[in-house]
């Protein structure tokens, strides 16, 4: 069976190889290691994973809307289009901004208790994008009507798409989780009870 397929580099020689690369990724993250996804994807092809990470970072890591959000967004298009890398990766982000242990298992179960509304409607609306059932009008007047303004809406979609790229690459590549993610959400879970 034909499959693309690279070890990723190890976060020491990802280190010496790509200094520049693992800074910034480290720095804008928010993290003290660079994700597999990035150091198998430049194992791959070095311009795939520029490009990857120049939206990533354009889109994530920057931008009005708040990080927490942002992360959750990723979470439910990654459990939409059956992603396990990013939905555990971005379950653990999420939780690294600042969402409380509990709400990350609420985000791959039952939407409807998200709070506010107007997150839950952001969330939902992000799902019909990711199941390609999505209504551009409708999900955007839910949207406003629980809150959401206007000019945050091609912000929110810049990122539904960001996330659906990324779970592609993360599918296409294979790569299984970081454990650095599972600590984070075991030392959340921890923390809560």
């Amino acid at each position: 069976m034909n499959k693309i397929y690279a070890e990723p580099y190890s976060e020491e020689e990802f280190a010496k190889r790509f200094p520049n690369e693992d800074k910034d990724i480290k720095e804008m993250l928010g993290l003290g290691y660079v994700p597999k996804l990035f150091r198998t994807a430049i194992a791959v092809s070095p311009s795939l994973a520029a490009t990857s990470w120049q939206m990533v970072r354009a889109i994530l890591c920057t931008g009005g809307l708040s990080r927490t959000l942002k992360e959750m967004i990723f979470v439910v298009v990654a459990n939409a289009r059956d992603c396990q890398y990013c939905s555990i990766a971005h379950q653990a982000m999420a939780i690294k901004y600042g969402l409380e242990y509990g709400v990350n298992l609420e985000l791959t179960r039952d939407l409807e208790q998200i709070q506010p509304a107007s997150t839950r409607e952001i969330l939902k609306f992000a799902v019909s994008l990711a199941q390609g059932k999505g209504n551009y009008s409708v999900g955007t007047e839910k949207m406003m009507e629980s809150g959401v303004k206007q000019e945050d809406i091609p912000e929110i979609i810049a990122m539904i798409s960001c996330s659906n790229y990324m779970t592609t690459l993360a599918d296409g590549l294979m790569v299984t989780p970081d454990e650095h993610f599972y600590e984070l959400i075991e030392g959340a879970k921890n923390s809560a009870a």
